[in-house]
């Protein structure tokens, strides 16, 4: 529980941060890979760490990825309402486009066994989200 409750507060410490809300999305997002999803991702046992993490604290879990969910859909209404981003061309709301983060950040971290970087996927997945939010008049 400490665990998830220090990352948490880093996640939020970078979403309050200065600069653009994808650069501070971005840097929460790595935290929480950082702290709560990299240090189990290498092992060979990923897997059953994670089954057994589910069997033992699942309410844990479950809340910290609530938490995170909540914070980004905040984020992204707040760019919205401050037209540094633009959704109307996703015809997406901000819940529906943290919800999308969140899966990619699920599918990354399992598209480890192949080789790829969870962080340089996920940077990569980051440019190209914002590159489908930024308002026309700021490319």
């Amino acid at each position: 529980m400490r665990a998830h409750t220090r990352a948490l507060d880093e996640v939020g410490a970078a979403l309050a941060g200065q600069g653009n809300a994808f650069d501070r999305m971005e840097m929460a997002i790595a935290v929480f890979q950082r702290e709560l999803i990299a240090p189990f991702g290498g092992s060979s046992d990923a897997e059953e760490l994670f089954a057994a993490n589910m069997a033992l604290a699942a309410d844990i879990t479950l809340d910290a990825r609530t938490r995170l969910l909540t914070m980004l859909t905040e984020t992204l209404n707040a760019a919205a309402e401050a037209k540094e981003i633009d959704l109307e061309p996703l015809q997406a709301s901000p819940h529906q486009l943290a919800h999308i983060m969140m899966a990619a950040m699920d599918g990354i971290k399992h598209a480890q066994w192949n080789g790829s970087s969870l962080d340089d996927d996920t940077k990569l997945f980051m440019r190209l989200l914002r590159v489908a939010v930024t308002p026309l008049s700021g490319q």
